[in-house]
């Protein structure tokens, strides 16, 4: 069985080369761009990106112009979203759905593989644990620290994770149940941060 969406970068069933761009999604964005290929990962950029405007559809019009700056220049061949979760507030509820929603339309008219995550999914990837939103952001900057020897954001960190999570997932595509995250080697040495 073939992946059809990554033509360039696969062989049968075998992911050669891929770079993916993960997002923590919000007017305050965190990325990180990450190559991956013949089961190495190396962190290409991340940072925190936010959109000006006064109305909020100025800010999605930024944020969707930004993401394709981003996927032209890193030649992005996946992105990878955290989903928007349920919020008491019922107007950045729709605010945020919109902006998914915006971003992941211009991925599929544009062949661009994307897969849109919980938060409870990337955490789980990386055992981040804590009660509460204010632990959990604590333990996912710690993790960054740990792993990547980097001081991050709060959005910095959780894009860099969900980025971990989506290449994780790519492994138990490629070699089946029995994968781990710990078969993917992250090539800090070579990596362009």
């Amino acid at each position: 069985m073939s992946q059809t969406l990554f033509k360039r970068t696969v062989e049968g069933d075998v992911i050669i080369e891929l770079n993916i761009l993960a997002l923590d999604q919000a007017t305050t964005s965190g990325f990180a761009v990450f190559n991956y290929k013949d089961g190495k990962a190396s962190m290409l950029d991340y940072g925190k990106m936010k959109v000006e405007g006064k109305k909020y559809v100025e800010k999605i019009a930024g944020i969707k112009k930004w993401m394709i700056e981003i996927v032209e220049e890193y030649d992005i061949d996946a992105v990878v979203v955290e989903d928007v979760y349920y919020m008491r507030n019922a107007a950045t509820h729709k605010k945020l759905s919109g902006l998914l929603y915006v971003l992941v339309t211009w991925l599929y008219e544009n062949n661009i593989q994307f897969l849109v995550v919980t938060a409870s999914q990337w955490r789980s990837s990386s055992n981040i644990k804590g009660k509460g939103r204010t632990a959990k952001k604590k333990a996912s900057k710690k993790y960054v620290l740990d792993r990547f020897d980097i001081k991050v954001t709060n959005d910095e960190s959780d894009a860099i994770l969900i980025g971990v999570h989506a290449i994780e997932q790519l492994n138990e595509y490629q070699w089946g149940e029995d994968a781990s995250s710990a078969d993917i080697v992250f090539d800090i040495e070579n990596s362009s941060i």
